[in-house]
This record gives C-alpha cells, sequence and structure tokens, in this order.
C-alpha cells in the first residue's frame, strides 16, 4: 500500500519503477487524494496508470452531512453539547470544500482557539483563526 502522504512525486515513481523487477502480477493499492492520479500522468509512470483497474474518490459531504459528522466526533469523544455555532459550521463547510480531513484540521483548530479564548462555543472568527494557521 503507497500512502500518498508519505510519499513525493520522485519517490512514487522510485518505487513504481522497483514494481516492475517483481514480475507481472502484483497488486497495489494506492491512497490519497485526487492529486495522486496526477503522478501518474508523468511520462515515467503512463504505462502503469494504463494498468489501473479502478478508482474510487469521496465525494464532498454537505453542510447538513458535516454537522451530523462534527456532532458524531462531539459524541465519541464523550462530549454531549454542540459546540459549534452555526455560523461556525457553515465556515467550516465552506473552507474545507465538505471534504473530510480539512473539516477535520479546521474543526480542531476551532475549538483549539475557542478553548485560548476560554468561550464554550466555536464561531465563525475561531474558523478564520483555525484557516489562516493551519492552511
Amino acid at each position: 500500500m503507497v500512502n500518498q502522504r508519505h510519499y513525493d512525486k520522485q519517490q512514487v515513481s522510485c518505487i513504481l519503477q522497483n514494481i516492475k523487477c517483481f514480475g507481472s502480477l502484483v497488486l497495489l493499492i494506492m491512497a490519497g487524494q485526487e492529486m495522486l492520479i496526477d503522478k501518474f500522468l508523468y511520462q515515467s509512470t503512463r504505462s502503469m496508470a494504463s494498468r489501473v483497474v479502478a478508482k474510487l474518490s469521496l465525494e464532498a459531504i454537505s453542510q447538513e452531512e458535516l454537522r451530523a459528522y462534527i456532532q458524531h466526533h462531539l459524541e465519541i469523544a464523550g462530549i454531549k453539547k454542540f459546540l459549534f455555532s452555526d455560523q461556525a459550521v457553515t465556515a467550516i463547510h465552506r473552507e474545507s470544500r465538505g471534504l473530510y480531513r480539512k473539516s477535520n484540521h479546521l474543526s480542531r483548530g476551532a475549538l483549539i482557539a475557542a478553548a485560548f479564548a476560554k468561550t464554550d462555543m466555536a464561531t465563525e472568527e475561531h474558523v478564520r483563526l483555525a484557516a489562516t494557521e493551519l492552511m
């Protein structure tokens, strides 16, 4: 399994070149964001790209789904109260474009900013602070 987060273009290319040495039957699972497939568009990996059998990408979630997703994570942490204002959820959705990883980072950052401000509710301003610190 190759995780995009841990490799740059040159490292992925090197891994793919080394796989060719093992023979023709190799199962390779690659995990990453949309740009991972872009790495296959380079000349050195084009033959490997032609062998991709299936590709799956997660779609962005709606604002309502994001709210439920945040609530679910708060419940897992044992928190019953929803700690984000409606405007904060809107800001998280807008800044993350509905992508899970970015939503997680912004939510966590907004909670840290709210805790630093000694408030019990993350606001749009806390999300803005998190976005400028994290993105």
